[in-house]
C-alpha cells in the first residue's frame, strides 16, 4: 500500500508533464547519439572564418543565458506578487533564490561578453564565472528549498522578517563572490579538454542538484502544488546540464557546451510555468468558490422564503385566533396572558422580518419605495409601539422633533420606522433604568443638493458600549459581546440591517459611547422636503385624510368578502376576525374555486392566498382580471394575502392584478387599514 505522503510523488512521477519535461531533457543526447551536432564552431579553410564561428557561438551562448536569465528575473517578479496577493512564505523564498541565480548568471555573461574585465586571464575568468555561478545556483536552490521547507513546517509562526534577512545576507554573499573573482590575479583553471571529466568543476553542482532532489521532494509532499511540481521536474534538465558539461563539453560552443545552455533555458523556464500555472490553478478556484457561493446564496435565499412560508403559515394561525380571542370578554388576568402571547408572536415575526431582510441585503435585491408621507406622524407611531415596553421597565421614553420635521416629506417611511423601532427596541432593551430620548433635526439641503437631511438620535442612559466593541457593532449577529447574549437576549441583526438600509438610502449611522454611560446613536437620512409645492404649510404637522363623513373611513360592514385560502387553520382565523365584521364572508379552497364563486358571487373584496393546489393565487387573479376586461365587469378589489413576503413575490401578486399585499400572519389593524385605503382612493 503506498503512504499517503508518497502519493504525490508517484502521482507526479506517473504525469504527462514529468513524461515531457524527461523527453525534452533527453531528446538533444538522443539526437547527438543519432549524429546530429549542435555545435556552434566549426573548422573551415575559409580566411576569416575562424573569428565569424567564434562570433557566431558567442552571439548563440549569449542569447542564451540572457534567455535563462529573463525567466529568472521575471519568476522572482511573479513569486514577489503571489506573496504580496496570498501571503504565502515558499513563493518569495523560490523567488529570492531564481533572483540571485539570475544575478549570477549575468555576472557571468556580462564576463563572457567581455563588459567585465578582471585581473585574471579571460581563457581563466569566462569559464570560472560559468563554474562560480552553476554553483553558486545549485547552493541557493538548495538552501532556499531547505528554508522553504522550514516554512511550511513553521506555518502561520514564520516571520517575514526572516526573508528580509535571507536576502540581505544573500545578496552579500553573491557581491562578495563576484568582487572576489573580478578582483582575483589567478583563477583555476576549469575545464581541461582530453580529461575524462572535462570539466570538474561542474561536478559540485551535479552532486549539490542530486542532493537536492529529495529536499524538493519533502516539499512537494508538503505542498504540492504547480509552483514546487515545477521545481522539482526543474531538477531534470539541470542535472542533464551538468552531465553534458561535466562529462561531455571540450571547447566552447561544442555540441554538449550549447545543449547544456539549452537545458538551462529548460530548468528556468519551468519554475516560470510553475509560478504562472499556480495563478491559473488558484484563479480556478476562485472562480469555482464565486460560483460555489452564488449557488450557495440562492440555495439559502430559497431556504429562507421557504421556511419562511411554512413558519408564517402557523404563526398566522397562533395570531390571528390570539386577536380574535381580544375581542371576546376575558378577566384581567386572561388579557395579561394573551397580551404575552401576542407580543411574543409579534417578536418572532420581527425576528423571521429582520432575517429576510438581511438575506435580500445581502442578495442586493431590497429595494426602496419612497411615497410622500407626514414625517410627524412616521416619528410619533414609531415611538408609540415601544410604550408598553418602556413603561413596563419604569423608563421614561420621550420625543423631541425640530419644528422642520412637521410637514410632508418624501422617503421610504416603513423603512425609516424600521430603523428607529430597531434602536428603540435595543435601547430599551440595555437600560435597566433611566430614560430613553428620541430626537429628530431636519437640516435644510446643502449647496448644490435637492435634499434635506433627517438626523434621528436615539440616546440612553443604559449599560454603555466598551470601546473594543464598536467597530464590530454593526455586523451581523453581533452583540457587544457573548455575555450580552445571555443576559439581554436578540439576534444581533437590528444593528446590521440599520446599517444597510441608511447605506441604501444614502445616509450614515454613528455611534457614541462610554461603558456604564449610555449610548446615542446617530442616524442620518437624505429626504426630500414638500412643504415647498404647496402641499402642506411651514410649521403644520400634517394629518392623514379622513372620510368625508369624519369617520375612520368606509368598513367592512356593506361589503361581499371572498376569501381564497387552502390551509383550514386559515380560513378559521378569517371567519373570526371578518366573519363578524363584513356583509358576507365566504370561503374557496382554491384559484379555480374563486374564480366560480367570483361568477357567482360577485363579492366587493377578494382575500387572495398565493400557493394553492389545483390553481395558485397568480393564475387565478389573471383570469379574474382577463374576465372582468372581457365582459366589461367592474374591477373588483383583490387584496394578497400571502407568506411570501420578499419583494419579488410581492411584486408578481401585484403585477398579477392585485391591488395590494398584506403579509401573513394577518395584522388586523394592518388588513383594515389596507381595506380602508383602497376603498378611499376607488372613491376619490
Amino acid at each position: 500500500m503506498i503512504s499517503q505522503d508518497r502519493a504525490p510523488i508517484l502521482t507526479l512521477l506517473q504525469s504527462r508533464s514529468f513524461l515531457a519535461v524527461l523527453a525534452l531533457t533527453l531528446i538533444p543526447a538522443a539526437l547527438m547519439s543519432a549524429g546530429l551536432d549542435f555545435t556552434a564552431v566549426t573548422a573551415t579553410d575559409t580566411p576569416g572564418a575562424d573569428q565569424y564561428q567564434v562570433l557566431r557561438g558567442a552571439i548563440i551562448h549569449t542569447l542564451l543565458e540572457w534567455s535563462s536569465v529573463a525567466f529568472a528575473l521575471i519568476i522572482a517578479a511573479l513569486a514577489y506578487v503571489h506573496y504580496r496577493i496570498t501571503g504565502e512564505m515558499t513563493a518569495p523564498i523560490i523567488g529570492l533564490a531564481m533572483l540571485l541565480s539570475g544575478a549570477m548568471d549575468t555576472f557571468h555573461v556580462l564576463a563572457a561578453m567581455r563588459l567585465i574585465h578582471a585581473a585574471a586571464p579571460d581563457t581563466d575568468f569566462i569559464p570560472f564565472t560559468w563554474a562560480l555561478s552553476r554553483s553558486f545556483n545549485a547552493v541557493i536552490l538548495l538552501v532556499g528549498t531547505l528554508v522553504a521547507l522550514r516554512a511550511s513546517h513553521a506555518g502561520a509562526n514564520w516571520s517575514p522578517r526572516t526573508l528580509a534577512v535571507m536576502v540581505v545576507v544573500s545578496s552579500l554573499v553573491a557581491i562578495a563572490l563576484i568582487i572576489a573573482t573580478a578582483m582575483a590575479r589567478e583563477l583555476p583553471t576549469t575545464q581541461f579538454d582530453d580529461a575524462l571529466i572535462s570539466r570538474p568543476y561542474d561536478v559540485f553542482p551535479l552532486v549539490v542538484f542530486l542532493g537536492t532532489a529529495p529536499v524538493l521532494a519533502r516539499l512537494y509532499r508538503r505542498s504540492p502544488n504547480p509552483m514546487t511540481a515545477s521545481l522539482l521536474l526543474a531538477l531534470l534538465p539541470a542535472i542533464a546540464l551538468e552531465i553534458h558539461m561535466a562529462f561531455g563539453s571540450r571547447v566552447l560552443f561544442d555540441s554538449h557546451f550549447n545543449v547544456a545552455h539549452g537545458l538551462k533555458i529548460l530548468e528556468y523556464a519551468l519554475p516560470f510555468v510553475g509560478v504562472a500555472a499556480e495563478y491559473v490553478r488558484q484563479n480556478s478556484q476562485l472562480v469555482r468558490a464565486r460560483e460555489d457561493a452564488i449557488l450557495a446564496n440562492k440555495a439559502k435565499s430559497a431556504f429562507l422564503a421557504n421556511m419562511s412560508h411554512e413558519i408564517r403559515t402557523p404563526l398566522n394561525g397562533v395570531l390571528g385566533m390570539v386577536q380574535a380571542l381580544g375581542e371576546t370578554p376575558l378577566t384581567a388576568e386572561q388579557t395579561k396572558m394573551l397580551d404575552l402571547v401576542t407580543s411574543s408572536g409579534r417578536n418572532l415575526t420581527d425576528i423571521l422580518n429582520s432575517i429576510l431582510d438581511l438575506s435580500k441585503m445581502e442578495a442586493g435585491k431590497f429595494e426602496l419605495d419612497e411615497q410622500d408621507f407626514p414625517l410627524e406622524d412616521c416619528l410619533q407611531s414609531s415611538i408609540a409601539l415601544h410604550r408598553y415596553a418602556a413603561t413596563e421597565k419604569t423608563l421614561s421614553l420621550d420625543l423631541e422633533i425640530d419644528e422642520n420635521c412637521r410637514g410632508l416629506y418624501r422617503g421610504d417611511a416603513l423603512r425609516i420606522r424600521q430603523i428607529i423601532q430597531n434602536l428603540i427596541s435595543n435601547a430599551i432593551k440595555f437600560t435597566p433604568s433611566g430614560s430613553i430620548t428620541l430626537s429628530a433635526i431636519c437640516r435644510p439641503p446643502a449647496d448644490g443638493a435637492d435634499r434635506s437631511v433627517l438626523e434621528l438620535r436615539v440616546s440612553d442612559t443604559g449599560i454603555g458600549i466598551a470601546p473594543e466593541h464598536l467597530g464590530k457593532l454593526f455586523n451581523a449577529f453581533n452583540q457587544g459581546d457573548n455575555s450580552t447574549t445571555r443576559r439581554f437576549g436578540g439576534t444581533g441583526l437590528g444593528l446590521s440591517i440599520i446599517k444597510s438600509l441608511t447605506d441604501l438610502m444614502g445616509g450614515s449611522v454613528r455611534v457614541e459611547s462610554e461603558l456604564g454611560q449610555g449610548a446615542s446613536f446617530t442616524v442620518e437620512i437624505p429626504l426630500i422636503r414638500l412643504e415647498s409645492a404647496g402641499l402642506t404649510e411651514p410649521g403644520k404637522p400634517a394629518t392623514l385624510a379622513a372620510a368625508p363623513d369624519g369617520t375612520e373611513g368606509p368598513g367592512l360592514a356593506d361589503m361581499r368578502v371572498l376569501a381564497v385560502e387552502d390551509v383550514k387553520t386559515n380560513q378559521i382565523v378569517l371567519q373570526a376576525l371578518l366573519g363578524a365584521r363584513c356583509k358576507t364572508l365566504d370561503l374557496a379552497d382554491h384559484g379555480a374555486a374563486a374564480i366560480e364563486r367570483w361568477r357567482t358571487l360577485q363579492p366587493d373584496l377578494i382575500l387572495m392566498d398565493k400557493h394553492m393546489p389545483v390553481m395558485d393565487g397568480l393564475t387565478a387573479i389573471r383570469a379574474i382580471r382577463a374576465a372582468e376586461l372581457q365582459d366589461d365587469l367592474p374591477r373588483t378589489l383583490i387584496i394578497a394575502l400571502s407568506a411570501d413576503t420578499l419583494s419579488h413575490h410581492v411584486g408578481e401578486m401585484l403585477d398579477a392584478g392585485a391591488d395590494a399585499h398584506v403579509a401573513k400572519p394577518i395584522n388586523l389593524d394592518l388588513l383594515l387599514a389596507t381595506i380602508q385605503s383602497q376603498r378611499t382612493a376607488r372613491a376619490a
